[in-house]
């Protein structure tokens, strides 16, 4: 049959159009900011790891030690009870306890509490007096922590919006 076509098939105006398939894109943003927020957990903890770490191989003193430091610099006081009590002095003499608060840390199954933070408000040598064995190292990395609450606050949100987002999008799929 030649000059035949096939028939036109017009939509009918009373025909509603196959909806389109939507993406999870609530759900992908909120996996996306999990995925953020282990990385910053993963580096903060790392952070905060080596800097307690390194309190473990700390050399051990008992009574004085004087330590040269830096203008700006500061030196963290540990000791394995809080009972012990320590002074500080630099080459303008005594030395105030600049300690935000009280720490504490675990090093290999050892306790060890902060009992006072040295900062060198100029450069010079330092001495540190204490009535017990007390090491001295950075302590807790601050910006490490900071990573750690950033990254953990950042993936509790993360999951909030991950799991409304299925929801909603389960909710959209079964009404087809």
């Amino acid at each position: 049959m030649v000059g035949m076509s096939a028939p036109y098939n017009a939509p009918s105006p009373y025909q509603t159009p196959e909806p389109k398939r939507r993406k999870p894109w609530t759900a992908i943003i909120g996996l996306l900011l999990s995925l953020i927020a282990l990385v910053l957990l993963a580096i903060g903890g790392w952070q905060t790891y080596t800097s307690v770490t390194d309190l473990s191989g700390a050399e051990r003193y008992t009574g004085s030690h004087t330590v040269s430091m830096e203008a700006g610099e500061t030196q963290m006081v540990w000791a394995s009870s809080s009972d012990v009590r320590c002074e500080a002095s630099g080459p303008q003499g005594a030395v105030q306890d600049s300690s935000p608060g009280d720490f504490s840390v675990e090093v290999n199954g050892e306790r060890l509490e902060q009992v006072l933070m040295v900062q060198a408000t100029e450069a010079g040598d330092y001495t540190i007096a204490c009535n017990g064995e007390f090491v001295l190292g950075d302590g807790i990395s601050v910006g490490g922590s900071l990573l750690m609450l950033a990254g953990g606050a950042l993936c509790c949100l993360g999951f909030v919006v991950m799991v409304i987002g299925l929801i909603i999008w389960l909710v959209r799929r079964n009404k087809r």
